[in-house]
């Protein structure tokens, strides 16, 4: 494994192995972190980061949990939770419960540069790419003030119809996370800043989290909650979850024939267009 600590020594090996024709590996860190290779390229030597104002400039090695802590001792949020570094979360352009109200890191992300055989690009279209079309070197993220308070409610549902009913009344009170599962039944959270009570609904501290894997999972398109229930009425998932507003839904099925009909790829790949991307910037195709 390579370790690099700079954008020149970055550039340096991706060229090198542009034009070797050596396939590359971008890694970072994190349980998220599976693709340790021999011509890994670890970006962990790139983790200076600085928080000023209602920003945070990070390189790629960055983590993104010493950056919500030193933003939180200043009052402020950083809308990412992820467990790994900055060109982690942009690489795959992380959906968590919080993106309902801050926006995914593509949203909150001003811009972020990738370096390819050419050099450094500063494109936003880099962000979700999984590191297949370059490796993701520098960002500047938006901060947000942080909530004085959470309370999360939480309620699971067995007819879909009242679960949909509950998220729009539940929308009127802006909450700031929202998550919705699918195992063998449907659960609804909702994250406010404010103090709400509805009839049902359990409470919990804190925002809640998905621990999940890529085996057997796939994301699949859908534009809204509905959809959603639709997609698991369909297919009748092992498990799923979505993010209202995010326009992705993730779903683990043992046939993936039960996904045709719905816009989807499987959830170690990416969408058609960053292959069509690939064709441009990687005709090579190095980048794994």
């Amino acid at each position: 494994m390579i370790r690099v600590s700079s954008e020149e020594e970055l550039f340096k090996e991706i060229r090198s192995a542009h034009f070797e024709g050596r396939k590359v590996s971008i890694i970072g860190f994190g349980s998220h972190s599976h693709k340790y290779k021999e011509n890994a390229i670890s970006t962990q030597g790139m983790d200076h980061f600085e928080v000023k104002d209602d920003y945070v400039v990070a390189l790629a090695g960055a983590s993104v949990p010493k950056i919500r802590e030193e933003a939180s001792e200043k009052g402020l949020l950083f809308p990412g939770l992820y467990d790994g570094s900055v060109g982690g979360m942009l690489a795959l352009n992380h959906v968590s419960p919080i993106s309902f109200h801050y926006g995914t890191p593509k949203e909150f992300t001003v811009w972020c540069r990738a370096i390819t055989f050419l050099g450094g690009i500063n494109w936003k279209i880099f962000i979700g790419s999984k590191g297949k079309l370059g490796a993701i070197s520098k960002a500047v993220m938006r901060l947000y003030q942080k909530p004085r308070r959470i309370v999360t409610l939480e309620k699971s549902y067995s007819d879909a119809r009242d679960l949909v009913e509950d998220f729009k009344k539940g929308v009127e009170d802006r909450p700031i996370a929202v998550l919705v599962e699918y195992d063998k039944e449907f659960k609804l959270h909702m994250t406010y800043s404010n103090d709400v009570e509805y009839p049902g609904f359990s409470k919990d501290d804190g925002v809640p989290v998905v621990e999940e894997g890529d085996k057997n999972s796939y994301v699949v398109r859908t534009e809204g909650l509905k959809e959603f229930v639709e997609l698991v009425e369909k297919t009748s998932p092992i498990y799923a979850y979505t993010v209202p507003g995010t326009g992705m839904s993730k779903v683990y099925v043992a046939d993936e024939e039960v996904l045709k009909g719905f816009e989807y790829y499987p959830s170690d790949s990416v969408s058609e267009v960053y292959l069509k991307l690939k064709k441009l910037l990687d005709y090579k195709s190095i980048f794994e």
